[in-house]
């Protein structure tokens, strides 16, 4: 890792698209309310996205709906907005969802103008790329919804320079990402375990954790040794994240958590990004440990979520993101019910 001339620093990371997810839900603008008399259209069926956590994603064609959704949200048709119930969660215009929509239109010439409803599920400021996952299914939605104008790798191109991650959640899911992590390139799939994402309350942001990383003490392995080693033994081979030690500097208490985490028994443990989260690979030594180990240190407000790795198949499906519907490892049928998003991630 090093620090770059523009001021992000050059990555090495691998992303593993997860079953977590949020739920988005786009209505297309129109004057006066919508009318009610277009028909309701929905995203064809696309399982879940990639990334360790997956975004599910349903739109509607009109402007109508019912309760406060439907209320004065077609105003001013010519501005997207944004609503969420998650506190914390930015629902103006730095939100990445509103500016994938924004540089969607800049990119195709559309002059339409969407509501989104978000529901969360992947924990705010955690590391596992809930934002970009959101700005990646913004883009989907909103080229699907204008009859598919650009491929999914220009929708790709697009996302790369919304933010570092959001190209990851147009590729099969197991990727290595390069540069800021807006290149990646598809590996083999990993093999697949129990998995398991806790979540402190604190938040940590990224421009933050990175300000405090020591470069002098980066890891000196060779990426492509350490993906060698995981597809030999996803519990045997080392796991290493340069950005924990930052998070740990500015969070103490994370590096107690870990050693909780550790104590538990699972075969892996680590920071998920820039954290705050961890992912816990295999199962605890003792049934129930995980959240009696919590309760003993009076940690009832950790969030503790179960998850899987999901992928793509090879092939495309016609009209969709590159890789088609999601699935797990050694399943016929593709994840349900998930209408197109990419998930989230951890790496």
């Amino acid at each position: 890792m090093r620090r770059r001339e523009d001021g992000f620093h050059e990555l090495e990371s691998l992303f593993q698209a997860i079953s977590l997810h949020d739920t988005l839900r786009f209505r297309i603008k129109r004057p006066g309310g919508g009318g009610g008399e277009t028909p309701r259209r929905r995203l064809p069926q696309m399982g879940p996205p990639a990334g360790p956590l997956r975004s599910a994603v349903s739109a509607d064609g009109n402007g109508g709906g019912s309760g406060k959704e439907g209320e004065d949200v077609d105003v001013d048709v010519d501005v997207d907005t944004l609503e969420c119930t998650t506190p914390g969660v930015p629902t103006d215009g730095s939100n990445l969802v509103l500016r994938a929509l924004a540089a969607f239109r800049a990119a195709t010439g559309s002059t339409t103008h969407y509501h989104v409803h978000l529901a969360k599920a992947i924990p705010h400021e955690a590391g596992l790329g809930g934002g970009s996952s959101n700005a990646a299914t913004a883009l989907w939605a909103a080229n699907h919804l204008a009859g598919r104008p650009l491929s999914p790798q220009a929708l790709a191109d697009i996302g790369a320079g919304l933010g570092s991650d959001v190209a990851f959640f147009f590729s099969p899911g197991t990727a290595l990402c390069s540069g800021r992590g807006e290149a990646f390139t598809g590996v083999p799939r990993l093999p697949p375990t129990a998995l398991y994402i806790v979540k402190p309350p604190v938040g940590l942001p990224t421009p933050a954790v990175f300000r405090a990383l020591d470069l002098a003490a980066v890891s000196d392995a060779d990426p492509d040794a350490l993906l060698a080693a995981l597809r030999t033994s996803l519990y045997g081979a080392p796991l290493v994240n340069d950005l924990e030690a930052p998070s740990f500097a500015i969070a103490p208490e994370l590096a107690d958590l870990k050693a909780l985490l550790v104590g538990c028994g699972f075969k892996k443990v680590l920071m998920s990004g820039s954290g705050s989260s961890f992912y816990c690979l295999g199962e605890p030594a003792e049934v129930g440990g995980l959240e009696r180990a919590l309760r003993a240190a009076d940690l009832t407000d950790v969030r503790v979520l179960r998850g899987m790795f999901i992928n793509r198949r090879a092939t495309t499906v016609e009209g969709g993101p590159a890789g088609g519907d999601w699935y797990m490892d050694g399943e016929v049928e593709p994840l349900r019910p998930l209408r197109y998003n990419p998930t989230s991630l951890v790496g």
